[in-house]
Formats: structure tokens, C-alpha cells, sequence
């Protein structure tokens, strides 16, 4: 009950700097004119950090960004990845050490919305501005089906009825964690985490039959698939998945007879900098993405990342799905606390 009250807390803190946000663009009367924005210049390289390993979505994604970028703004763009904590410790290390002055981070929206209160942080919601957004992933549930007779999602259920469910997972406090075992819990059924290094980790797990299900991207698990690998049971998108190759619909979370609509759950990925940083370079960084976004070489680069449609959120639009993210995600939080209580 404790940490669902901090949760609440930090949803009231990001309606808070959301309102701060808006009001102050409302009273500043000297804003850059879109024509000094155009003008501002980039004079020193910029390093776009990503808290997460190399080689995961949001490392492939920043790269073919930055890739762009540099001939965008004519500035060398290095791409850093501290890991560590579910990306805390580079959040963090972003945030209190200096670094340079349009330097980027480039996050998954459960770092301002779920780690400040399952973690220890050295940062608040209002330490960064969002810059614009870049890709929304959504996860799914595989299972496969020559190791546990598992095919679809109400099979899962049943199982479930007579046995404990060993399910894969980054580990609590981790949003593949969360997802799965609010859900489990909502439906009555006993589940333990099986945790792994990265979602590629947990589907080969679910392939080996050391775990009877597992999480991931949507985007990365295809491939395992479209191979007749592993079955895809449930997608957490608002809308039934029809992606893969294989002939047949994977059912959304909201679309299911077990009242679980509210645990649909799309992970936004966006650019963000210091809200220290200058507001014209702020601006200028957005327009500069932004016409990387429209470059038809970007946009296939994506596309061969599973990103077929670049979601293009401004900063206002990405605060509104911080603060939309944070009550969902507290209500899950709930759930998972009653377990303990």
C-alpha cells in the first residue's frame, strides 16, 4: 500500500510539471520566432544516451536516428549506453553529471512513470523535457506450444487453474514483470518469474521450454513467429494483432471475456534533454528530428526494426501519455500489492 501512495504521488507530480509546462509556455512573451529557430547551430558533437544494452530496440532505434541526425544538424552523434536498474543508472547519470550542452537521452516512458517509485532515483519528472516521440512498442505473450500443449491464451488460463505458471520476465520491479503477474493475479491464477537478460534471453527461454511463457516485443519476437518457433497467445495493443505471417489473429488484452482492459499497455519511446538545457536548442532539436522523420532512407531503416509507423508526439503529447501511463500503471501496481498483503 506504501509504494502504491508514492505511485499516486508521482502521478499528481507529473499533472503537476505537465500544468507548469503549459503555463509557462502560455507566459513567456520571448520565445525563439520560428525563424531564429531555424537558425540556431548546433556547435558541438552530441551524444545521445540510451540507459539500455546495446543492440535492444531503443539502441537500434537511437542509431538509425542519430545516423540522420548527424547529417541533419552537421554535428558528430555518439550513442552512449550506461546500463543498469532497468534504465536507472543511466537515467540518472544523465541527469545529475554535466555532459554537453544538446546532449539527448532517448527512453522508454516506464523511466518517469514506474522507476521512481520501484527504484532508487536520483531524478524528478520535471528534470527533463520531452523532445518528440520516435515509436510505440507493443508487447505480446508467446508461448510454445510442443513443450507446454499451450496454443492460445484461454489454454494459458486453464493451465494455469491446475498448475503454477513459470512466466519470463525482466524481474520485478521491471514492466515485463508487472504486466504479467498484475494479469495472472487479476485472473486468479498462480504464476513465478522466471528472470532474464533481455527479452531475447526470455524468448529463447520460452523456446527451450524452461519457461511456459514468456514476454516481449512484438517487433522482436516475429521472427521467432513467422518460423512456426513460438505462438503468439495475446498482444497488450488496444487492437487485435494481425502482423505476423502466420494465418490467424492474436487477440488483444481489451479484447478478451475476462475483463482486462485496463491492462492495455503501449510503450512510447521518446527523445528527451535536460530541462535545463536552452529552450531554442530544445525547439531546434525537434525540428531537426523531425525532418529526419520525413528522410525516405530513415523511414525504411525503421521499418527493418519492426517501426512501421514513426509516432511524431510533441512535448505536450508525451507529457499526456506520461500522466495517462502513471494511472494505468498505478492500478496495476494495486493488484500486485494485494499478492503481498
Amino acid at each position: 500500500m506504501k509504494k502504491f501512495l508514492l505511485f499516486m504521488l508521482s502521478v499528481m507530480l507529473i499533472a503537476f510539471v505537465v500544468g507548469c509546462q503549459a503555463e509557462k509556455s502560455q507566459e513567456e512573451t520571448e520565445e525563439p520566432t520560428k525563424a531564429e529557430v531555424e537558425q540556431f547551430v548546433f556547435d558541438e558533437p552530441i551524444n545521445i544516451s540510451v540507459p539500455f544494452k546495446v543492440g535492444g530496440a531503443l539502441d537500434t532505434r537511437a542509431r538509425v536516428v542519430a545516423k540522420y541526425l548527424e547529417q541533419e544538424i552537421g554535428q558528430t552523434i555518439a550513442v552512449t549506453n550506461p546500463t543498469g536498474a532497468g534504465g536507472v543508472v543511466g537515467t540518472n547519470e544523465f541527469i545529475t553529471q554535466k555532459g554537453g550542452a544538446y546532449d539527448v537521452i532517448f527512453l522508454p516512458a516506464t523511466v518517469l512513470t514506474l522507476n521512481p517509485i520501484t527504484a532508487e532515483v536520483a531524478y524528478m519528472v520535471g528534470d527533463l523535457t520531452p523532445i518528440v516521440s520516435c515509436a510505440i512498442e507493443i508487447f505480446g505473450l508467446y508461448t510454445n506450444p510442443e513443450k507446454t500443449e499451450i496454443e492460445t491464451f484461454d489454454d494459458l488460463v486453464e493451465y494455469g487453474k491446475e498448475n503454477r505458471i513459470k512466466f519470463g520476465s525482466g524481474g520485478p520491479p521491471n514492466i515485463t514483470n508487472l504486466l504479467q503477474a498484475a494479469l495472472y493475479e487479476k485472473l486468479g491464477l498462480q504464476a513465478d518469474t522466471v528472470p532474464h537478460h533481455g527479452a531475447n534471453e526470455g524468448l529463447t527461454n520460452c523456446l527451450g521450454g524452461h519457461v511456459d511463457v514468456t514476454l516481449a516485443g512484438t517487433a522482436l519476437a516475429k521472427g521467432f513467429v513467422d518460423e512456426g518457433e513460438l505462438t503468439a497467445i495475446l498482444v497488450f495493443g488496444k487492437e487485435d494483432d494481425t502482423s505476423y505471417e502466420v494465418d490467424y489473429r492474436v487477440p488483444s488484452v481489451a479484447k478478451l471475456d475476462y475483463d482486462t482492459e485496463d491492462f492495455v499497455y503501449e510503450s512510447l519511446m521518446f527523445f528527451a534533454m535536460k530541462s535545463t538545457s536552452d529552450p531554442a536548442a530544445q525547439e531546434a532539436m525537434y525540428n531537426a528530428i523531425m525532418k529526419v522523420y520525413e528522410n525516405p532512407d530513415c523511414i525504411e531503416d525503421l521499418k527493418k526494426l519492426g517501426v512501421n509507423t514513426i509516432v511524431k508526439m510533441n512535448t505536450e503529447e508525451i507529457n499526456a501519455h506520461l500522466k495517462a501511463e502513471s494511472e494505468a500503471l498505478g492500478s496495476m501496481i494495486e493488484i500486485v500489492e494485494s499478492i503481498e498483503d
